[in-house]
C-alpha cells in the first residue's frame, strides 16, 4: 500500500450528522461544556453541608457521642459561669463569649469567628479528621488549648472522649478579644470545672500563662499579676521557664513524658505553638508541608519536623467554609432543643 504525501491527501471533512458543522451540533456541544464548567466553578465556591469523610457504624456513633459530649460540657459551663447576664455579643446565651478587652486579653480577635467556633458540629469534624488519620482508641494526642476559642477546645476534648483517645493538654488563661477573656471565667477555670464535674476523662493537663513568650508578656504589669492567682486556682501543675525557648521545651517534655504521641492538635495562635516562625496564614487543618524557620521554632514546627500528624485550628471562618458549616449561626445547630435546661 502506497501512502500519499500530505499535500496530496484530501483535507479532513467530518461526516454529516451529529458532528456536522453545518447543522451546528458542535457549537451546541461546546456551549453545553462551557455551561457545565461554569456550574462546577460555582459549586466549588459554594459551601455544602458538612458530610463525614467516611461512613461506618462506629464512626457515626463517635460523631453523635462527640456532639452530645460537647453540648453537655457547654450546658455545664453555662450553668457554672459566675455571672448571669444578657450579652449582646452572645445571642445564643452560651456564657462562653467574652468581652472586647480585659486584663488577660492578649491579642485582637474576631467576634464572628468566636461564635462560629461554638457549633457542636466541630466535635464531629474532629472525630472524622482523627479517624481519617488512623488515630483512635488507646492512642495519645498532644493538645495546646489557648483561651481564644473555648468552643474549639471543647470540640477537641469531646471528640477525644468519644473515641477513647488519651489527651495531654497544655491550657492557658490568656485569650484574644471575645474569647474566654474574663478574669473571673477563664479557659483554665472552665477546665477545672469540667475536671471537678467528672466530664474531663482521660486528660492529663498542665497550665502556662500564655501570651507573649508563653509568660504573659505584652500584658500590663498589673495585668500580669492577675494571671498568677488564675494559674493557682486551676489546680494544675504550672510549666515554668524564663523565655520562649524554655517554655516550648517544657511543653515538649510534658507531651513526650509517656506513650508515643499520635498527633498534635493546636487551637488558637499561642506564641509557644507558633514560635518565631508561624506557618503561612493560609495553612490550616492538617499541616502537610514543612516551612522554613529563622528564630525559635514553635511546637507546630517541631511536631511537623518530628513527622507527627499536626492539626492547626486557627482561621475558623475559612475552616467553616471548607467543611460547609454556617458562619456565626443563630441558633447553634442542635442547640435549641437543650438550651432551656442550662439554668
Amino acid at each position: 500500500m502506497q501512502l500519499r504525501r500530505r499535500s496530496e491527501q484530501q483535507p479532513f471533512r467530518p461526516p454529516q450528522g451529529r458532528w456536522s458543522l453545518d447543522g451546528r451540533p458542535v457549537l451546541r456541544w461546546v456551549l453545553c461544556l462551557v455551561a457545565f464548567g461554569l456550574f462546577l466553578l460555582g459549586a466549588a465556591q459554594t459551601p455544602v453541608p458538612y458530610q463525614p469523610v467516611a461512613s461506618g457504624f462506629e464512626r457515626a456513633q463517635a460523631r453523635r457521642q462527640a456532639i452530645d459530649y460537647m453540648k453537655e460540657a457547654m450546658l455545664s459551663l453555662g450553668a457554672a459561669a459566675p455571672f448571669v447576664e444578657v450579652n449582646s455579643n452572645d445571642p445564643n446565651g452560651t456564657q462562653l463569649i467574652g468581652v472586647e478587652w480585659s486584663a488577660i486579653t492578649s491579642t485582637l480577635g474576631d467576634l464572628e469567628a468566636k461564635r462560629t467556633a461554638l457549633s457542636p458540629l466541630w466535635a464531629a469534624i474532629i472525630v472524622d479528621e482523627l479517624a481519617a488519620a488512623d488515630i483512635g482508641q488507646g492512642d495519645t494526642i498532644a493538645v495546646s488549648l489557648s483561651g481564644s476559642f473555648p468552643g474549639l477546645n471543647l470540640a477537641v476534648l469531646a471528640a477525644a472522649k468519644a473515641m477513647g483517645i488519651q489527651v495531654r493538654a497544655v491550657a492557658s488563661p490568656t485569650a484574644s478579644m471575645y474569647g474566654a477573656n474574663r478574669p473571673d471565667w477563664t479557659w483554665t477555670d472552665m477546665m477545672r470545672h469540667l475536671a471537678d464535674s467528672g466530664w474531663l476523662v482521660g486528660v492529663e493537663w498542665r497550665v502556662t500563662a500564655g501570651g507573649g513568650q508563653d509568660l504573659g508578656m505584652g500584658l500590663l504589669e498589673a495585668d500580669l499579676h492577675t494571671i498568677l492567682p488564675i494559674l493557682a486556682r486551676s489546680g494544675a501543675e504550672v510549666i515554668t521557664g524564663g523565655n520562649l525557648a524554655e517554655m516550648i521545651e517544657g511543653r515538649w517534655a510534658f507531651y513526650w513524658a509517656g506513650d508515643r504521641v499520635a498527633a498534635f492538635i493546636n487551637v488558637g495562635g499561642a506564641h509557644a505553638t507558633t514560635g518565631d516562625c508561624a506557618p503561612p496564614a493560609e495553612w490550616h487543618g492538617w499541616l502537610t508541608r514543612n516551612w522554613s524557620c529563622r528564630g525559635v521554632p514553635g511546637l507546630l514546627w517541631r511536631f511537623r519536623a518530628a513527622e507527627v500528624p499536626t492539626f492547626h485550628l486557627l482561621n475558623v471562618k475559612e475552616l467553616a467554609l471548607r467543611y460547609g458549616l454556617p458562619i456565626d449561626p443563630i441558633p447553634l445547630p442542635g442547640w435549641n432543643d437543650v438550651q432551656g435546661s442550662a439554668r
